[in-house]
């Protein structure tokens, strides 16, 4: 992400919350596209919930790493669509 020009800086109110995050990322030129543009490096989030990014494949069978401190471990892997696992509406987000 620094090399596209995103800083996040350990301790930074940009890390504190996904909200926070998401609208940095918004205010750096990111654009939410359709689940079923996703590809590599691309951000999946919930608003106010979970954030990850595209590892693999593309659309709606990309395959996702993120944290999680339910799971007792510091990443994990799951599809695109969080929704099942958080009850809302999962977003993507590309890094200009």
């Amino acid at each position: 992400m620094r090399k596209l020009g995103y800083d996040f800086k350990p301790g930074s109110d940009k890390e504190i919350n996904v909200d926070r995050q998401i609208a940095y990322l918004k205010e750096k030129g990111a654009q939410e596209v359709a689940q079923g543009e996703a590809r590599p490096g691309d951000i999946v989030w919930v608003p106010g919930r979970h954030i990850g990014i595209v590892e693999s494949g593309q659309g709606t069978t990309a395959k996702v790493i993120s944290n999680s401190s339910s799971k007792a471990s510091f990443s994990w892997q799951s599809d695109i669509n969080f929704d099942k696992h958080y009850g809302q509406n999962t977003k993507i987000l590309r890094l200009a």
